[in-house]
C-alpha cells in the first residue's frame, strides 16, 4: 500500500495496493511517476481550497 501525507489541511491519499509476493519495492520509473502524481494532487487540492 502506498499513501500520501501533505499535510493536516489535505485528506490522506492511498494510491495503491499491490500484493506483497507482486513486488517487494518500487522502481525508479514508479517512483517518478509517484513523485509527479503527488504533484499534480497537491496543485488540484490547493486549487481547489481557493
Amino acid at each position: 500500500m502506498v499513501y500520501f501525507y501533505h499535510d493536516a489541511d489535505m485528506p490522506l491519499f492511498a494510491l495503491t495496493a499491490c500484493a506483497k509476493n507482486m513486488r517487494a519495492d518500487l522502481g525508479q520509473q514508479d517512483r517518478n511517476d509517484f513523485r509527479q502524481l503527488t504533484t499534480m494532487l497537491v496543485d488540484a487540492f490547493k486549487r481547489r481550497k481557493r
